[in-house]
């Protein structure tokens, strides 16, 4: 009986076995082509235009006068350009009041040092030699309360009467003076529209002028303001805010310095205005 069965189960397998190789296998079909993408809609191939020769200039007859030719008139949107700055080799020293002077006669650009609170011309000695090394008039006046702008005024006041040909002020100062340069400037501004007038606020404390919001969206020229990473007596985000509500034109910038320390990066920021 095993062998019987053993007999059939190997029958069937070879069957199996059999049909299996008959049959080869289907693989299955693979889904029809899609259709090509349409071609992009390219622009077309300008055609080259020629360009006429310029005209030849023909000499004028004998005798007859060139013609003139009328010139253009001024851009009233191009700003005004500052005096040159001559170089200063032998500055002289004068004193109107409360208020330093340096600088040689041949310069006509003033530069206006405010201090901070309870600071003296003298704590700015390295802003003011180098304005003057530069080519600038330097006017300090000796004050401890210099944010609302008259001790600025009475800076400019005392170049003017001093004999000095005024053509530029830049108005800087430091904390107390950084508002009191603002201020100045827009008081200047409003007083002699004619005369150019840029602002340098060094770690200013805004919040010593209360007029100081009036001051920042009228004031014209160029404003550079300038904060230091490691003042924690006017930190850099009070800073920033009051640069933001500055019109335009405008630069702001960090120093890694202290509030009781911005002279060389004062004076070397200088140069911006040349």
């Amino acid at each position: 009986m095993k062998i019987i069965v053993s007999v059939v189960a190997l029958m069937v397998l070879f069957s199996c076995g059999k049909r299996d190789a008959a049959e080869p296998y289907e693989y299955p079909e693979s889904p029809p082509p899609s259709d090509p993408a349409p071609e992009p809609d390219l622009p077309p191939i300008p055609i080259p235009v020629p360009v006429p020769a310029p005209e030849v200039p023909q000499p004028l007859p004998p005798g007859e006068p060139a013609p003139t030719i009328p010139a253009p008139a001024p851009d009233p949107g191009i700003p005004a350009i500052r005096p040159a700055l001559v170089p200063c080799q032998t500055p002289e020293t004068r004193q109107i009041g409360n208020v330093f002077l340096k600088g040689c006669s041949e310069s006509r650009r003033l530069l206006i040092v405010l201090n901070g609170t309870n600071a003296t011309c003298r704590f700015y000695g390295r802003v003011i030699e180098t304005g003057v090394a530069k080519g600038y008039w330097v006017a300090c006046p000796e004050s401890k309360n210099t944010g609302n702008g008259e001790d600025g005024l009475a800076a400019y006041h005392a170049a003017v009467e001093s004999g000095i040909d005024v053509k530029y002020v830049l108005v800087s100062g430091h904390s107390q003076g950084g508002v009191g340069a603002v201020a100045t400037a827009w008081i200047l501004q409003k007083a002699f529209p004619k005369l150019e007038v840029d602002t340098m606020a060094i770690m200013p404390a805004w919040g010593m002028n209360r007029d100081f919001p009036k001051y920042a969206s009228e004031l014209q020229g160029m404003k550079l303001v300038i904060c230091g990473r490691f003042d924690f007596v006017v930190p850099c985000m009070g800073v920033w805010r009051g640069f933001a509500a500055l019109s335009e034109p405008k630069q702001f910038t960090t120093i890694y310095n202290g509030h009781f320390s911005p002279q060389r990066a004062w004076a070397g920021w200088l140069k911006l205005f040349d």
